[in-house]
């Protein structure tokens, strides 16, 4: 008996760690120099830990691929905070991080999962910027935390110029079979597209680019998928200098 309760202490302890564990995405991370341009792009990953325990976890980021993104982030005092394509966190109760990617090379993007022991509060932000030496900020949007959802929508403008991008992101290990339905202000499926985005990989395209030749229009885009997906939109208007984030919500 003595032997038994230890044990039984211990699995209890260890299904408690288990439940409180938590894994959240960001569905779009860009970083680098844009091609041909005098330009380039960098990402900012907060994370606050609320809770009453150390908070220790990892920020992995990928390419659209599927492969590593090794790309180089400095904390909010200046020193270096990746190894390869990984961050390793630990935020005391109460305190909050800053993880900046110094855009050392050229343009990758991609996606980034974050998991940590205890449930924590992140938020991501790609902004894009004028090359030094007079360095300017030309346009900024926060990506939110997103969870892995298999039917979900995000609305999307296509009139007077205005065009979004959406971000997919399957970083699970089989291949999501995704229908993406264009629907218009009245409620009907106008267009429809299938892809399949293999385990681990990422893909970011305009709406015009998916349904080719569209009517300009403002509705939302349906995102179904036989598995768990990570979802995010941007609206661009007509010279894709400024943009805004659009967020994923659940339908039926």
């Amino acid at each position: 008996m003595n032997r038994i309760l230890p044990m039984l202490l211990w699995i209890c302890l260890s299904a408690g760690m288990t439940f409180a564990q938590q894994t959240f995405y960001f569905p779009q991370i860009a970083d680098g120099r844009d091609s041909g341009a005098p330009t380039h792009w960098h990402t900012t990953i907060f994370l606050s830990n609320q809770s009453g325990a150390l908070a220790s976890g990892t920020v992995t980021m990928f390419q659209s691929g599927g492969s590593a993104m090794n790309i180089s982030f400095v904390d909010d005092l200046g020193v270096p905070a990746a190894v390869a394509n990984r961050i390793t966190f630990q935020i005391p109760p109460g305190q909050t991080r800053k993880y900046t990617s110094v855009a050392s090379g050229d343009l990758v993007v991609g996606y980034a999962v974050v998991t940590s022991n205890v449930p924590i509060a992140g938020n991501a932000m790609f902004a894009h910027w004028t090359n030094p030496p007079n360095e300017t900020l030309i346009a900024e949007a926060g990506v939110p935390a997103a969870s892995l959802m298999s039917k979900q929508a995000i609305f999307i403008d296509t009139q007077f110029g205005f065009n979004t991008g959406v971000a997919i992101a399957n970083p699970g290990s089989a291949a999501a079979a995704i229908t993406l339905e264009l629907v218009n202000r009245d409620g009907q499926v106008v267009a429809s597209r299938t892809q399949t985005l293999g385990p681990g990989q990422h893909t970011a395209r305009f709406v015009t680019e998916v349904f080719g030749n569209m009517a300009p229009l403002a509705g939302r885009l349906q995102i179904s998928s036989n598995t768990g997906i990570a979802t995010m939109a941007l609206r661009f208007n007509a010279s894709l200098e400024r943009y805004t984030t659009t967020f994923p919500f659940t339908v039926p």
